[in-house]
């Protein structure tokens, strides 16, 4: 900017330097056209030289422009032919005369005309008003037909004190413009860094678990707005995957307290089935072991003593069926836990399927910040295509002279927004840089999250394969239950074949005995299996 405006107010100083030497140039060309209008009525013959001469010279001396500014007129000897401020000077010679600076000014006049025919010639010369002499530009041109230079000067200090007084005028204009530039763009910045500070808070409070964050912001129609919204969406997708975590851990442990309750009252009801069966069935043992030596005193009593028995066994048979029952019940109870860890098994894959979803729009708003980023480039080269056409500008302001200054102002402005529109979208793309690596490292979140549902989806597999299990374990207890049903119908059968073989009594006495001791030992087997199974279920 700086560099500008030295380049800009140099430009303003040539153009108002060479602007008062057109000038002189300007009034030089008419000065010599009216003398060579007197040079042509000579060569006309309507006049002699002597008379077009003195008719010439009593123009020049009363010729003035610019109130106080005139023509003089030397030969090519540096005679002064008319001198109109300083009449004592016609007819000398004036190759002796100086500036300052050692600069004999009419030699230098005439050497101009002769080399060029025309030009400007720089010295110094005094100034009425002023002590010391200023800067003076002169134009010359020769009249050949007669051997004459005419010329005329005009003095430079006041394209100076003009020139200083557009600086300081320029200057205040753009300090001005500097400050409200400055102003607006720190206004601005601040905005966008307090904007960004709070959604770079929110994103890390959420990263780390917070989905209680509040955004602000999210009606902007800018591209700040966007991410505030994509923010927003997932925050409530992190509050929609924490709900089906929370309902998934809920539907686990009332799966589990209902299947151990379950358990724990099956294993209640088949003890004390099968406590009381084998309770009667070592009653029924000691009963037929004494009623086995009563037949062996007496065929009577071994008849009456074996109706006892049969009495004992269909109560046997119906404690057998009792437990069948149970078996079914637990086997029913197994089919719901195995119902229940299906169940259990959709859902898991549920929350993978809201993982995926959730994983996508994630990517979406990568992809989001990626055309955000495409679009800030395409501001910056925008910015930059600014700045040339404001450079170009210039140069073309400084070209037009007087009339293109104010252009030049206004170009240069326009090509300091640029550069500050630049400098900011450089900025803004660094930020969507940091955005879009946030929104990198919630994808692998997401994706280990869905490997983790995976993971449960796997156990609750084993957990259903192993409920599978236990109700086939199930079904074959009852079906062994239901042979032992079978078994005691069995066993009631005989006896009624023992209670018409009274008479052999001998023989019936010794089968009742040794049917009892076994009896009594398939029950206390029958109780030591019962606990083992009762001890493995309740350990589930």
């Amino acid at each position: 900017m700086g560099l500008l405006i030295v380049i800009s107010l140099a430009n303003l100083h040539h153009e108002m330097m060479a602007g008062r030497r057109a000038d002189t140039r300007h009034v030089v060309e008419v000065g010599s056209t009216l003398v060579g209008h007197f040079v042509k009525e000579a060569q006309a013959g309507r006049m002699s030289r002597e008379q077009a001469q003195a008719a010439a010279i009593a123009a020049v001396r009363d010729l003035r422009y610019g109130g106080s500014e005139y023509f003089w007129i030397n030969d090519m000897v540096t005679r002064v032919v008319v001198h109109p401020i300083k009449p004592e000077l016609d007819g000398n010679d004036m190759s002796g005369i100086t500036d300052p600076n050692g600069k004999h000014l009419f030699t230098a006049f005439v050497e101009t005309v002769a080399r060029e025919k025309e030009g400007f010639v720089d010295y110094l010369w005094p100034k009425p008003g002023f002590d010391k002499p200023v800067a003076k530009v002169s134009y010359v041109k020769g009249v050949d037909e007669w051997g004459w230079v005419i010329g005329s000067g005009m003095y430079l200090d006041d394209v100076d004190a003009a020139f200083w007084r557009q600086v300081v005028a320029q200057g205040g204009i753009v300090t001005a413009v500097m400050v409200f530039v400055l102003a607006v763009s720190w206004w601005i910045g601040r905005r966008l860094i307090d904007t960004l500070a709070v959604v770079t808070t929110g994103m890390r409070r959420l990263a780390e678990g917070d989905t209680s964050i509040a955004l602000v912001g999210d009606r902007r129609t800018d591209e700040i707005g966007d991410i505030i919204r994509a923010v927003a969406v997932f925050r409530d997708n992190a509050l929609s995957v924490r709900r089906l975590q929370d309902e998934q851990e809920q539907m686990r442990r009332k799966a589990e307290d209902e299947r151990r309750s379950t358990l724990a009252s099956l294993a209640r009801d088949l003890e004390a089935g099968v406590k009381a069966t084998v309770h009667a069935v070592n009653d029924a043992a000691t009963t037929m072991h004494a009623s086995a030596g009563e037949v062996s005193n007496s065929a009577d009593d071994s008849a009456v003593k074996s109706a006892a028995v049969a009495a004992a066994v269909e109560q046997t048979t119906a404690n057998v069926e009792t437990v069948a029952a149970a078996a079914e019940q637990l086997n029913a109870s197994i089919g719901e836990i195995a119902r229940q860890a299906g169940e259990s098994t959709v859902i898991a894959k549920s929350a993978v399927q809201a993982a995926r979803r959730t994983d996508g729009v994630v990517r979406g708003l990568s992809q989001a910040a990626d055309r955000i980023g495409e679009v800030v480039q395409l501001i910056n080269d925008i910015a930059g295509q600014t700045n040339l056409l404001a450079l170009n500008a210039t140069i073309e302001a400084a070209r037009a002279g007087e009339a293109g200054k104010g252009f030049a102002v206004v170009a240069n402005e326009v090509k300091t927004l640029a550069s500050q529109t630049a400098r900011a979208t450089g900025e803004i793309a660094g930020q969507i840089a940091a955005i879009q690596q946030t929104t990198t490292d919630a994808v692998r979140a997401i994706e280990d999250i869905g490997t983790t549902i995976g993971r449960m989806d796997c156990i609750a597999a084993s957990i259903a394969a192993a409920v599978e299990q236990q109700g086939t374990a199930t079904h074959e207890i009852a079906r062994n239950v239901n042979q032992a049903a079978a078994g005691a119908q069995q066993m009631s059968g005989h006896i009624r074949e023992v209670t018409r073989a009274t008479r052999d009594s001998g023989a019936a006495a010794r089968q009742m005995l040794q049917a009892s001791d076994g009896l009594a030992r398939n029950s206390e087997q029958m109780r030591d299996g019962l606990d083992r199974f009762l001890g493995g279920l309740r350990a589930m």
